[in-house]
C-alpha cells in the first residue's frame, strides 16, 4: 500500500467527523463546577458546593462562572488539598491517590474527594504550573485557548489532569466563538499529538495496509511511526459573523520524503527484514513545519470545519 492511501484514511477518521461543536445542554447525572479567583493570592478555586460558591464572593473571591461539568459519580475521584503554610493558603487537586497521601504527609490538609473525573474522558481539564509563584501555582482549564495563552506566558503544561463530562450537545457554555473554534482545533490536534491507545484504535479501525501487512507492518505501528514527532501551535483565530478560521503551524512528517526514504532503505532488503525497515524508516524520517488554515461556518449554534479533509494532504505533503 502506498503511504498516501493511509493518509487519506487518517483524514477521514480523525478530522472529518470531529471538527465541529454545537451548543450546550447539561448532561444527565452531572453537576456544574464553578471557578473563583483570589486576586490577592492568584489562586483559582473550583467547587460544586452551593454553600461554598455563595460564601466565596463575600470573602473577596471573584466568581468566574462555570468551569466544566463533572459526573455525579465515577470510578475516578479527584482529591482536594489545602496548604495552610503559604500566605493566603493554597489548594491543590489531583486524581493521584499517592500524590494526595504524600502531600498530606508533607503538611497539607486533605479535604477528601472534591468531585469525580469522567470515565469516558469526554472533556479534558488541562493542568498548568506557574514556577514563578508560591500560591496559585497550578491552574486547570478546559480551554485550549487559555492553556496556550498561559504557556506563552511561561507557565509549564503538565498534561491532562482529569476529565469533565461531554455535554449532550457538545461544547461548554460561556465560551466566545473564537474560543470555541480554538478549542475544536486544539482538541482534535491534541489527539494526534498525544496519541493514546484509544486514539490509535480509532485511527486504524477502518484501515488496511494491503501489501504492508504481508511484511509484518500493522496499522497500529504505521500510525505511531507516521505521527511520531507531530506537534502544532494555534497561531491565530478569526471570527466574523458566521464565518471563522484558525491558522496553525504544524510539525509533522512529509509523505514525499518518506516515500523517497523507503525506496532507498528497502533497496536490496529481504522480505524478512522489510517490515522492521519500513517502521524504522518512517519513524526516523525528518519532520518539517507547515502552515494550514482551517475554515469554519456557523449554522445555528454549531461551528463546523469546511476543509478538514484537506489538512493531511497539505501538511503531510501527500502527492
Amino acid at each position: 500500500m502506498r503511504t498516501n492511501r493511509a493518509l487519506a484514511l487518517l483524514a477521514g477518521v480523525v478530522l472529518a467527523g470531529t471538527l465541529a461543536a454545537p451548543a450546550t445542554a447539561l448532561a444527565a447525572g452531572s453537576k456544574t463546577m464553578y471557578r473563583f479567583y483570589n486576586q490577592w493570592t492568584g489562586e483559582h478555586l473550583y467547587t460544586a458546593d452551593a454553600t461554598e460558591a455563595e460564601q466565596l464572593p463575600k470573602q473577596g473571591w471573584k466568581a468566574e462562572g462555570k468551569a466544566w461539568t463533572a459526573p455525579e459519580k465515577s470510578s475516578t475521584p479527584v482529591y482536594r488539598l489545602y496548604n495552610p503554610y503559604v500566605d493566603g493558603g493554597d489548594h491543590h487537586y489531583t486524581m493521584d491517590k499517592n500524590e494526595y497521601e504524600s502531600l498530606k504527609k508533607a503538611g497539607w490538609k486533605g479535604e477528601g474527594v472534591a468531585w469525580y473525573s469522567d470515565d469516558e474522558k469526554g472533556v479534558p481539564l488541562y493542568r498548568l504550573y506557574n514556577p514563578y509563584s508560591e500560591t496559585g501555582t497550578h491552574h486547570y482549564t478546559t480551554s485550549a485557548a487559555e492553556r496556550d495563552a498561559l504557556m506563552d506566558a511561561k507557565w509549564l503544561y503538565e498534561g491532562r489532569a482529569w476529565y469533565g463530562v461531554k455535554e449532550s450537545t457538545g461544547e461548554a457554555s460561556g465560551a466566545t466563538d473564537e474560543e470555541v473554534v480554538h478549542n475544536i482545533v486544539a482538541t482534535t490536534l491534541d489527539k494526534l499529538k498525544e496519541l493514546d491507545d484509544a486514539t490509535v484504535d480509532e485511527l486504524v479501525s477502518d484501515m488496511s495496509l494491503d501489501g504492508f501487512e504481508e511484511l509484518g507492518v500493522t496499522p497500529e505501528a504505521f500510525v505511531r511511526a507516521l505521527l511520531s514527532g507531530f506537534d502544532y501551535k494555534v497561531d491565530s483565530v478569526k471570527v466574523s459573523g458566521t464565518k471563522g478560521s484558525a491558522t496553525v503551524t504544524v510539525t509533522c512528517k512529509s509523505v514525499k520524503v518518506i516515500e523517497k526514504d523507503l525506496a532507498a532503505a528497502l533497496d536490496g532488503a529481504t522480505i524478512d527484514d522489510a517490515g522492521k525497515i519500513i517502521i524504522d524508516t518512517i519513524t526516523s524520517s525528518a519532520t518539517h513545519k507547515d502552515s494550514f488554515t482551517f475554515t469554519f461556518t456557523k449554522s445555528g449554534n454549531t461551528w463546523t470545519c469546511q476543509n478538514a479533509s484537506e489538512f493531511f494532504n497539505d501538511v503531510f505533503e501527500v502527492a
